[in-house]
């Protein structure tokens, strides 16, 4: 009995450690929470952004929340940028709903590719910048959180 019960919870110990291991052990630089502290256009501050979405990233999948946002995406990295993706659906949310689309603050287009350009990207902050179909330049600020 006693080594039914040791072998148990070996198995255990080594599927724990096995689930634990996630793509070598590498999760990506941009792995975690960060919040999005500020938007700039066109080199000046974006006034109507309350700082309250954060974004969340795991392996390719983007979370947007916010306090009445939730929507989510794919991202990629390829040559210094960031590649973001909301073009989803599911049996209950078609293409363009909120569920895929980034938060409206963010002025990021729904149903196509977004081309986020890395400005900088450390453990503790993130500057990305956007440029729109009209020209304009949104630079995104974002913090690590927690």
């Amino acid at each position: 009995m006693t080594k039914t019960v040791i072998s148990i919870i070996i198995a255990l110990l080594i599927l724990a450690g096995l689930a634990a291991c996630q793509n070598d052990g590498y999760i990506g630089r941009r792995f975690g929470m960060w919040k999005l502290v500020s938007i700039d256009i066109d080199g000046r501050p974006d006034t109507a952004y309350q700082g309250d979405l954060f974004w969340s990233f795991q392996t390719e999948v983007v979370k947007m929340t916010g306090v009445e946002w939730e929507s989510y995406g794919i991202c990629s990295e390829e040559n210094g940028n960031m590649i973001f993706n909301f073009i989803n659906h599911d049996d209950k949310h078609p293409e363009g709903s909120q569920l895929y689309s980034p938060a409206p603050c963010t002025h990021l287009p729904a149903n196509k590719l977004i081309t986020l350009r890395i400005e900088k990207l450390t453990s503790d902050v993130m500057v990305l910048l956007y440029h729109s179909d009209d020209d304009k330049a949104y630079i995104y600020t974002l913090k690590k959180w927690g």
